[in-house]
């Protein structure tokens, strides 16, 4: 495993593209990944400015940002455009 490859870029190669339209940069929020089993890099300043603290204690990350270290499971959440405040967002609830 290339250790410069992010969690959306690992995921393209072998399951499906995720959505984004930052092409990676971590501005659009919509390749929503929460971490159920494994580590990865630190929050990155992106993410620390796209995630709120609930989503950030619940293990969501940037798959477009998170660079695994060693095997990770995750769930694919993304991000939908219909949240109309902050209450709506950060519960741990399922996908």
């Amino acid at each position: 495993m290339d250790p410069a490859l992010s969690l959306r870029d690992l995921l393209a190669g072998c399951l499906t593209t995720l959505p984004g339209e930052c092409g990676g940069a971590g501005k659009c929020g919509c390749c929503l990944v929460a971490i159920v089993a494994g580590e990865c890099s630190g929050l990155t300043p992106a993410e620390q400015s796209m995630l709120v603290a609930d989503e950030i204690s619940c293990g969501w990350r940037l798959a477009c940002q998170a660079i695994p270290e060693g095997e990770v499971e995750l769930i694919v959440i993304g991000r939908e455009d219909e949240y109309t405040d902050e209450s709506s967002r950060g519960a741990c609830a399922e996908p």
